[in-house]
């Protein structure tokens, strides 16, 4: 009896030492790197086979019971391109739950990875390719919950692209149809996918573009539903830009949205006040580079590319210029079929920061003379219609007066607008922006315009109107009617006022143009009461009414070249009226000498030689004087 039993006890323990060796000798054969090695091999040799691709691994490591560290995983797409490379990815194991479907891993490590995703010219990108391969048909109709996660991924060095095949290159400028990111760093953190919904947070995340353009760090974080994504909260340090975004949106309705992504995909950006540097903005826009300027902007962008729209728009420049408006863009991104609206609650600006623009090519902007009287200056209002096409209105207000416009702009060709519309002018300091103060104070104005304009140096349009009240020498007229043609230094047309203290009808040419003024005009006059209008400062009873008809040129009175005449003209001084029914002056040359020729009523004189008359005018007076003492008289007072 007690033979069997110690017979027993030997089986008994020969068979436990079986089971405790058997899997400690079976632990031992798999933590070799070479059987595990061997193992993988085998399943990616089959699995390369089946996809008639390559997937490979350089060697793998699995130390019990919670590490897992792969060598040069290589996965190519069918056309024998790299789809995934690492040289070393390290994973610590969390837990893995196949029968729950929830697997967790802790730190990874990624060594040098290379991602190339790549759109053939069948337009089938090699990501999604791999990906219908490995769906299950079956995964559409189970029911359960998915659940991947990873504590912490960090990347080091790696290579990401994005390829076209089909699409053409791009110079100079971010090529997103041919994206090649270097120098690519980061860390992602509480990575999560559970079903169709991802999520992850980026920090210190940094690369380079083949085009120049990098970003020196990016946090943010990161949502996947389906095919949209939302990220939040993120922050992008470049070269020369930072900004801050609140939340950025990209909503669409299926994955093939993405094929047209002007019209199907749907931005939703929340912009916080950020800087934005013209030098970063050239990877992206078309800007010269000789550009290097700053400005902060925010606000909200919503819509399709096609149908987008702006809210809350806030941009500033420099020291005082200032933009805060809302926009509605139909048509992108054809310019030639933009419809537009912008409606600008406010925009500030002066010369001073004006003239620091630069203009590539051509230095900085030159700003007139007559913008920088204006100093501030401000506009509220709207621009609507299509870029060939628009209409302004709003009110433009300067230190030195106000302007209403309703005003369409349409381009005609090359730096050159048709203008038309309705322009109102109030309290317009025309002595301050032409500098002369003591003869000119401020002008209320309203009038139609139709014309061209190149710059603001050089235009011409037909303008009808009205000026309320314009102050010429201490005086305010009022009632004045404008019709006619002008340039940046003409003026043909016809002026008319009624006044309590005068009536005027001017009709003709004035041109500045060459470095002699010419006049081609007939002035009326009829009882303008000099004392009331400031032309007299003594006599009350000073009045003139008169007809004069020019056609000379001339800056002074020396250098006339013309004719001038008084017709049918009455000049009241001291209760004293002169007549002239036919007065005029008139100078020309005679044998390379210059000839004054005067008519009056009562002498006529003919002057050939050089003169001066700044004295002929004393002398002339003090002839009329001696031969019609009643009419005529020498000092202040009448005799």
């Amino acid at each position: 009896m007690l033979k069997n039993i110690k017979k027993s006890l030997k089986y008994f323990i020969i068979v436990l030492g079986v089971i405790i060796l058997l899997p400690t000798v079976l632990y031992l054969f798999l933590q070799t790197s070479a059987v595990q090695t061997f193992l993988v091999k085998r399943i990616t040799n089959h699995f390369s086979n089946e996809i008639k691709s390559t997937i490979s691994v350089g060697s793998i490591e699995y130390r019990f019971f919670n590490k897992l560290s792969i060598n040069d995983i290589l996965i190519k797409d069918k056309h024998n391109d790299t789809l995934i490379y690492s040289r070393e990815i390290i994973a610590g194991i969390k837990r893995f739950d196949f029968k729950n479907k929830s697997f967790r891993l802790g730190r990874v490590s990624l060594i040098k990875p290379v991602i190339a995703f790549i759109t053939d010219s069948a337009g089938v990108m090699n990501l999604t390719w791999y990906l219908d391969l490995i769906k299950n048909p079956a995964d559409t109709i189970k029911k359960g919950s998915n659940r991947f996660s990873i504590e912490q991924i960090d990347i080091n060095d790696a290579r990401f692209s994005l390829i076209n095949r089909s699409a053409l290159r791009r110079k100079n400028m971010i090529d997103f149809n041919h994206l090649n990111l270097t120098g690519f760093n980061g860390i992602i953190e509480d990575f999560k996918s559970l079903n169709d919904t991802t999520s992850f947070n980026i920090y210190n995340l940094g690369f380079k573009e083949s085009s120049g353009f990098s970003v020196k760090k990016m946090s943010s974080s990161v949502i996947l539903v389906r095919q949209n994504i939302l990220l939040n909260s993120a922050f992008i340090s470049c070269d020369s830009s930072i900004i801050n975004i609140s939340r950025l949106g990209l909503v669409t309705d299926s994955s093939s949205s993405f094929k047209k992504f002007t019209e199907k995909v749907k931005l939703d950006i929340v912009l916080d006040k950020s800087l934005i540097n013209t030098s970063d903005l050239r990877f992206f826009i078309p800007f010269g580079d000789s550009i290097n300027e700053s400005l902060w902007l925010s606000g909200k962008i919503l819509g399709t590319i096609s149908e987008l729209r702006g809210r809350n728009i806030k941009l500033s420049y420099r020291n005082f210029t200032s933009l805060d408006c809302d926009f509605d863009f139909s048509g992108l991104p054809k310019i030639e079929n933009l419809y537009l609206y912008i409606g600008v609650n406010s925009l500030k600006t002066n010369a001073r920061d004006l003239g620091q623009i630069k203009i590539p090519g051509k230095g900085f902007l030159i700003v007139p003379e007559a913008i920088k009287k204006l100093g501030n200056i401000s506009f509220n209002g709207s621009f609507t219609g299509f870029t060939t096409d628009f209409v302004t209105y709003g009110e433009i207000r300067t230190d030195l007066g106000n302007i209403s416009t309703d005003v369409s702009l349409r381009p005609q060709e090359a730096d050159r607008y048709r203008i038309k519309g309705l322009l109102t002018g109030s309290n317009i300091k025309i002595g301050e922006l032409t500098g002369k103060t003591e003869f000119l104070g401020n002008l209320s104005m309203k009038t139609n315009v139709d014309g061209y304009a190149s710059s603001l140096k050089k235009f011409a349009a037909n303008l009808t109107g009205k000026i309320d009240s314009i102050e010429i020498n201490k005086y305010v007229y009022r009632n004045i009617s404008m019709n006619g043609v002008f340039t940046e230094k003409t003026w043909d047309g016809s002026i008319n006022i009624v006044d309590r203290n005068i009536k005027l009808d001017l009709l003709g040419l004035l041109n500045f143009k060459n470095k002699l003024p010419e006049f081609d005009f007939t002035l009326n006059i009829t009882d303008a009461k000099l004392y009331n209008l400031n032309f007299d400062k003594i006599d009350t009873t000073s009045a003139v009414t008169m007809l004069l008809t020019s056609n000379f040129k001339g800056n002074n009175i020396d250098n006339l070249d013309g004719e001038i005449k008084l017709l049918n003209s009455n000049f009241r001084k001291y209760s004293n009226n002169l007549e002239l029914y036919d007065f005029s002056i008139r100078t020309y040359k005679e044998d390379s000498k210059p000839v004054l020729s005067l008519r009056t009523d009562f002498v006529d004189a003919y002057i050939k030689g050089y003169y001066n008359f700044s004295t002929l005018g004393g002398l002339i007076k003090s002839t009329l004087v001696k031969l019609m003492p009643s009419q005529f008289h020498l000092g202040g007072k009448h005799s």
